[in-house]
């Protein structure tokens, strides 16, 4: 970005002083006025392509679709303002291994038990008991 900065008024009194002609380039007093013209049209042209393809490709990169969970789209919609929750624990649930099927219920009582005792510690998140019921593991013979 400095380059250009420190380049820019370079490349300005270059063009205002000197002129590209077909002979190489020469001091602009020396140019011959149809000269100039004939240069003038062909730089000229030359950027009208050139800002075509420019104004083409940031068109294109504006409305090209994105991958929905690209790494730039994730940082964007990040929320800094919401506090990072620390501390969180889950209780899985625990398997009968009785062979009494009756007792199923008292392996789902310890875990609703020892959730209700978690949820009464104000740092700590705990996830609740319908979203762990998916693991339940069955008894293994």
């Amino acid at each position: 970005m400095t380059f250009l900065a420190l380049g820019f008024p370079v490349t300005l009194v270059w063009a205002w002083a000197f002129e590209i002609t077909p002979d190489g380039v020469k001091r602009t007093e020396d140019v011959a006025p149809a000269t100039t013209r004939r240069t003038g049209r062909k730089i000229v042209s030359i950027t009208v392509v050139l800002a075509a393809i420019a104004t083409g490709l940031f068109v294109f990169r504006q409305l090209r679709p994105r991958p929905e969970n690209s790494v730039n789209e994730l940082e964007r919609t990040s929320l800094p303002h919401l506090a990072v929750v620390e501390k969180g624990i889950a209780v899985l649930p625990f398997a009968n291994l009785s062979d009494d099927k009756a007792n199923a219920y008292f392996a789902d009582g310890i875990q609703n038990e020892i959730l209700t005792k978690l949820s009464h510690i104000a740092d700590l998140k705990v996830i609740s008991r319908t979203s762990t019921t998916k693991i339940r593991v069955s008894r293994r013979t």
